[in-house]
């Protein structure tokens, strides 16, 4: 009886040494094939591009006192839809007795056709300072 018990528990051992070696093989194939290089999407251009446009000018100012001031400015604008524009700009004495002023800011600017042409209405917001600025 004793030799029976140990035959059985040999075969025993023998099916669950075999469905274990089975179910690793399986588990590393698996593995393998899941660690395959998987294709990386490619990135989508845009769908839309998208208009810019570059101003650079110059005004004056006359400040408390008579004084006048010359700007050299430029903006950096993005066409944000509907005929609104958007962007950076920058604005520096050019001339006047405020050397070394600077000024940053954003613009915000509407764009209305007309015509031919269009005609724009624009506010700028910012700060800066420097050499001589009141």
């Amino acid at each position: 009886m004793a030799g029976e018990s140990r035959a059985a528990m040999g075969r025993l051992t023998a099916r669950v040494l075999k469905r274990a070696a089975a179910a690793l093989l399986c588990g590393a194939c698996t593995s393998a094939a899941l660690a395959q290089p998987q294709p990386q999407p490619q990135p989508q251009p845009l769908d839309r591009e998208r208009a810019m446009s570059v101003t650079l000018g110059f005004e004056t100012v006359r400040l408390p006192g008579g004084e006048r001031m010359g700007l050299l400015g430029g903006t950096l604008l993005f066409d944000v839809g509907q005929g609104w524009w958007l962007g950076p700009a920058a604005y520096g004495a050019a001339s006047g007795e405020r050397g070394g002023l600077f000024v940053g800011g954003v613009e915000v600017q509407h764009r209305w056709r007309l015509g031919g042409g269009q005609l724009a209405a624009g506010l700028y917001a910012g700060g800066g300072g420097g050499g001589a600025a009141p």
